[in-house]
């Protein structure tokens, strides 16, 4: 199964005043800015974004939050934010979720905005990308961190010609692999990558889950003050 993102509709509060708990989450707001930026720049908008379960879940719901807050602004409706296994998750169950993503967009052509935490060797966008394409879905990249320059990932079609790609920075995310933050851990179905670990386990989860819409306001704070981004 494939589970939506609840988007609130106002993040409000003090949260740009707020302190973050958890480090991983803090690290994030820099490798942000700089995506943002480039999408902002680039005038791009989405229909759909995609978060590379399960590393990659905490970067897609501050960097989907964000641009529906930034699309309402701009009087465009929000856009559904979807999670799917990504990693050595098998491709063919990979396929299959976002084949349940197609039906409920009821097969409609869209840009989607696959999001990620890390690229390594690049599997992993290469196995969404092959999906994409055998669908006729055109996709551009965002991810938090990579290990090798942009170059070598265009020369082995990581990333193909036409997809515009918008990364934070050349470094080893402490995001990656922390199950405490999202309450998931990496499995071949989204039931099966649920942790039920007890309470404590769950307030760092809720804990997480705040510290996402503190840094969501902190970046709209950030970019209200760069009006030719707007």
């Amino acid at each position: 199964m494939v589970e939506q993102a609840q988007i609130s509709s106002n993040l409000g509060g003090n949260h740009a005043e707020a302190s973050i708990r958890f480090s991983e989450i803090a690290e994030l707001e820099k490798p942000l800015q700089r995506i943002i930026e480039g999408i902002l720049r680039s005038g791009n908008t989405y229909d759909l974004i995609i978060g590379d379960d399960t590393s990659g879940r905490i970067p897609t719901l501050v960097l989907g939050k964000f641009l529906n807050y930034h699309y309402r602004a701009s009087g465009r409706s929000p856009i559904p934010i979807r999670f799917v296994g990504g990693g050595r998750f098998s491709t063919d169950l990979r396929s299959g979720e976002l084949e349940v993503i197609r039906t409920r967009m009821n097969y409609q052509p869209i840009r989607a905005l696959l999001v990620t935490d890390y690229i390594d060797c690049g599997s992993t966008a290469r196995d969404f990308g092959n999906y994409f394409k055998a669908n006729d879905i055109s996709y551009d990249v965002a991810s938090i961190a990579l290990r090798m320059n942009e170059s070598v990932y265009r020369e082995t079609k990581v990333l193909p010609n036409g997809v515009d790609f918008y990364f934070g920075e050349s470094y080893d995310p402490t995001i990656h692999k922390k199950p405490y933050l999202t309450g998931l851990n990496r499995a071949r179905t989204l039931g099966e990558r649920v942790i039920r670990d007890g309470p404590a386990f769950g307030r760092k989860v809720r804990e997480a889950r705040q510290d996402v819409n503190v840094l969501v306001q902190r970046l709209i704070s950030h970019f209200s003050s760069e009006p030719t981004l707007h």
